[in-house]
C-alpha cells in the first residue's frame, strides 16, 4: 500500500553534531535558524562558497520523492543554493534534465529542486541537502529554519516501530556465556559444536583453565574460527583439567503474542510479546509546499501516543539470563534513540520497567524474565495526505475574505 509521507530536517542545537557546518557558517542556538556567521565587526562574509550539510537520511520505505521545501528567507541581496545527494558523498544538481554532479558554481534554487525532485533517484533510498549561503552584502544574511520533503512510502507504522525495535536488538545485544568441558588428553582446542544449547555464536571472548587458574586470572585464549566453532588455546591444558570458554552470541528475537511460546526449539531468545498503546496527543498539522506551483500536500490527522513494548527473555541456564539481561539494560542506556527503519526518524527509547525475574523454572527447564521499554511520542498518520492548493493573494474588501489561486 503506497501512501505519503513527509521528512522534516530541522535545526536545533540538538542536531548540530549530525550537520556539516562550513567555517562561515554557523546555526544559531535558540533560533534553531542556519545562517552566515558574522565576522568580529559584526559583517556576514561575501563569499561564494559557503555551505551547510545535512546528516544522510536514509527512509527505507521510500518509493519516489514527490516535493521539496525550504522554509527560509532572503533578505534582498541574499540568496540560497541547493544540491541533493542519495549517498551522503556525491553531490547531485538537476539540470533539466537529469541529476549529475555540478561543473563549478553550479547549484539549483528551491523551483529547480522540485522540478526534477520526482527523479531523484531511490536506489540508495538516501537524501541529503547541502546549501549554499550567499550574500552581497555584508549587513544581511540569507536564514533556513527547515527542509521538508515529501515521499512515496510503503511503511506500515506501527510494525515498523516494532520491527525497528527487534532490529536494534539483533544489532546492539551481545550476551557473554560459558561453556565448561573437562580436557581429554593434554589439549589446546574446543569445539563449540558440541554445545547442547542452540547459541548463535560471534566471537570468542576468553578461555580459562578453570583446575589450575579458578579466579581466571590468565586469559589462555589464543584465537577462534567461526566457521568450524573451534577455540585454539595459547596453552595446552592437562589432561583432566576442565577448561572454561566464554564467548558472545546474538539471541533470537522473536515477535507473538503467544503464552505457548515457552514451548520453544531455539533459546535464549527474546520475545516482543506484544504493544500497549498509552494516551494519543494530537501532532501539529504537516505540509509540504512546491511554491513555484502553488500545490503541495498536507497532512492533517496526525497524533503521538507512547508504545510500552514488555521484552520477555527466555533462557535454559539461570546464569544466562542474568547476563541477558544485563545487556538489554546497557543497549537501553546506550541508544537513547530508537531509529524507525521505514522513515529513518528518531524516537525517544525508555527503559521503564528495568527487570522482573521468574524465579524457578518452567515445566520446560526454562528460565525467564521480563523487561519493559518505552518508544515516546511515535508518530501516527492514520489518514494519507491530502492536496492542496497555495494562496497567492488575500484580499478584504468591505468585510468580505476572498482567496485567490492560481
Amino acid at each position: 500500500m503506497i501512501r505519503k509521507m513527509f521528512k522534516r530536517f530541522v535545526f536545533t542545537e540538538e542536531e548540530r553534531t549530525r550537520l556539516s557546518i562550513g567555517a562561515d557558517a554557523r546555526l544559531h542556538p535558540r533560533e534553531h535558524t542556519l545562517l552566515l556567521k558574522a565576522g568580529a565587526n559584526g559583517s556576514y562574509p561575501t563569499d561564494d562558497d559557503i555551505q551547510i550539510a545535512t546528516w544522510l537520511s536514509v527512509p527505507a520505505s521510500v518509493k519516489k520523492w514527490l516535493l521539496f521545501e525550504a522554509l527560509a528567507s532572503t533578505p534582498s541581496g541574499t540568496s540560497l543554493g541547493y544540491r541533493l545527494s542519495d549517498n551522503g558523498v556525491d553531490p547531485l544538481y538537476w539540470d533539466g534534465g537529469s541529476w549529475r554532479a555540478p561543473v563549478g558554481s553550479e547549484w539549483n534554487t528551491e523551483a529547480e529542486v522540485n522540478a526534477g525532485i520526482e527523479s531523484f533517484p531511490v536506489s540508495n533510498k538516501g537524501v541529503q541537502i547541502i546549501i549554499n549561503l550567499k550574500t552581497t552584502s555584508v549587513a544581511v544574511t540569507p536564514t533556513v529554519n527547515e527542509v521538508r520533503l515529501a515521499y512515496d512510502s510503503d511503511v506500515f507504522q506501527q510494525e515498523d516501530y516494532v520491527r525497528s525495535l527487534i532490529r536494534l536488538i539483533k544489532a546492539e545485544v551481545r550476551p557473554v556465556a560459558d561453556y565448561m568441558i573437562p580436557a581429554s588428553g593434554p589439549t589446546t582446542e574446543v569445539d563449540l559444536n558440541a554445545i547442547e544449547t542452540t547459541y548463535n555464536i560471534t566471537a570468542a571472548d576468553s578461555a580459562f583453565d578453570h583446575t589450575s587458574d579458578p579466579d581466571h586470572q590468565t586469559d589462555i585464549l589464543g584465537g577462534y574460527d567461526p566457521s568450524t566453532k573451534i577455540v585454539t588455546l595459547s596453552s595446552p591444558v592437562a589432561d583432566g583439567d576442565t577448561i572454561l570458554v566464554r564467548f558472545k552470541y546474538v539471541p533470537e528475537v522473536a515477535l507473538t503474542t503467544s503464552q505457548d511460546y515457552t514451548e520453544l526449539s531455539k533459546v535464549p531468545v527474546v520475545i516482543v510479546e506484544d504493544v500497549r498503546a498509552g494516551k494519543k496527543h494530537r501532532f501539529f498539522r504537516q505540509m509540504v509546499l512546491d511554491r513555484g506551483a502553488n500545490s503541495g500536500l498536507v497532512w492533517d490527522d496526525l497524533y503521538q501516543v507512547d508504545l510500552d513494548v514488555p521484552l520477555r527473555f527466555v533462557t535454559d541456564k539461570a546464569v544466562d539470563q542474568q547476563r541477558l539481561a544485563d545487556e538489554l539494560k546497557a543497549m537501553f542506556a546506550n541508544n537513547v534513540f530508537l531509529v524507525s527503519l521505514a522513515t529513518d526518524e528518531r524516537y525517544r527509547l525508555w527503559l521503564i520497567d528495568e527487570y522482573d525475574q521468574l524465579t524457578f523454572p518452567s515445566q520446560s527447564e526454562l528460565h525467564s524474565g521480563r523487561i519493559r521499554a518505552r518508544v515516546a511520542k511515535a508518530l501516527f498518520s492514520p489518514l494519507d495526505a491530502r492536496p492542496v492548493t497555495g494562496v497567492t493573494k488575500v484580499t478584504i474588501a468591505g468585510g468580505n475574505l476572498e482567496l485567490e489561486a492560481p
